[in-house]
């Protein structure tokens, strides 16, 4: 009986502090619109808090636990934004080739990250929050990468940094190259959901068009979200084989397929042959985006802004390169897939 409040004590402090930061990121982007999201808000507010006073021991459990156990939490729960169903509406043309335009995103994302001198953990999840969706990508690819990564928390921030600002300038720029592209209402749609990070700024780029093409949008930026279980699972074991024996948590090298991804596949599989009520569906999202908010508190309050500043040039650098390089490459499937 005595374990609960001696938890409560180590970890009570940290969680406070988090639940209190993601109703503040929460509240902000609902004022903000789509184009922030409370991911993006939180991860800013746990940079600023935690550069602004160094933060006292006792929020590190909480903090720590935050960042890790609930942000596997959070993208379990991701799962339920996608279905099989809305996947077979591309076709399996249309789902190669996503498939090819997200891999090679990442591959070239990652490799030219070594080249400009960005380490490795920044490479990784810049390339993955570009190549599928975003901040929930990235906090994904985070609960995999090796804990003994000192650079994980600041290539968070940074990831999330170079995925909000571009994000941002696509949605704000996309509308105007649809007549000089010769795009119709769907294709573009299609390109808006194959290139734009997150799925409010997919929302907010496509808004503008007819229909079709908001619902083109959005099922190709789902089908994106879904490629985001195999890409974590390649990555996962590919970081459990360069593991030295005895390292990841409990001693143990990382597992090859981690459990919260079993469990976001379940959460896929079950949302597309069981038709859940729609009221479970929301409190679902609602506690995502909470969870996924906290995790980013928590990673937020881990970046140093020296660090930052010292790698975040050439990290945003290559955000920008990888944004440009995802459009023109999914707007050559898209080309393609049209006929």
């Amino acid at each position: 009986m005595a374990a609960a409040p001696a938890t409560l004590r180590v970890y009570g402090p940290g969680l406070l502090l988090t639940s209190v930061a993601v109703l503040v990121a929460i509240a902000i982007s609902a004022l903000a619109g789509p184009a922030l999201g409370a991911l993006t808000v939180a991860v800013v507010l746990g940079a600023v808090l935690a550069n602004v006073r160094e933060l006292p021991a006792a929020l590190s459990p909480g903090l720590r636990f935050a960042s890790r156990t609930l942000l596997r939490a959070g993208v379990v729960l991701l799962g339920l934004t996608v279905t099989l169903d809305e996947v077979r509406q591309l076709g399996w043309e249309g789902i190669l080739i996503l498939t090819l335009v997200v891999g090679a995103t990442f591959a070239a994302t990652a490799w030219l990250g070594g080249r400009m001198g960005v380490n490795r953990p920044t490479s990784v999840l810049i390339a993955t929050g570009t190549a599928v969706c975003g901040a929930s990508a990235i906090a994904a690819m985070s609960a995999v990468l090796p804990d003994r990564d000192e650079d994980i928390d600041d290539g968070a921030a940074v990831a999330i940094a170079s995925v909000t600002l571009y994000g941002t300038v696509a949605l704000i720029t996309f509308p105007f190259l649809m007549a000089p592209l010769g795009l119709d209402d769907l294709t573009y749609g299609a390109w808006v959901g194959s290139s734009v990070h997150e799925v409010g700024q997919v929302v907010a780029a496509a808004a503008p068009v007819a229909s079709p093409g908001p619902e083109s949008a959005i099922i190709v930026k789902l089908t994106r979200v879904l490629l985001l279980a195999p890409l974590v699972a390649v990555m996962a074991w590919q970081f459990r084989r360069a593991a030295p024996e005895g390292t990841g948590e409990a001693g143990k090298a990382p597992s090859p397929v981690p459990p919260f991804l079993l469990g976001f596949i379940a959460l896929v599989l079950i949302g597309s042959w069981v038709d859940l009520p729609e009221r479970f569906l929301e409190v679902a999202g609602l506690a995502k985006d909470a969870l996924l908010a906290a995790a980013m508190f928590g990673l937020g309050t881990g970046v140093v802004v020296s660090t930052l500043i010292k790698q975040g040039r050439n990290a945003l650098l290559l955000g920008g390169i990888s944004s440009v390089f995802i459009a023109v490459v999914a707007l050559i499937g898209v080309r393609i897939v049209a006929g």
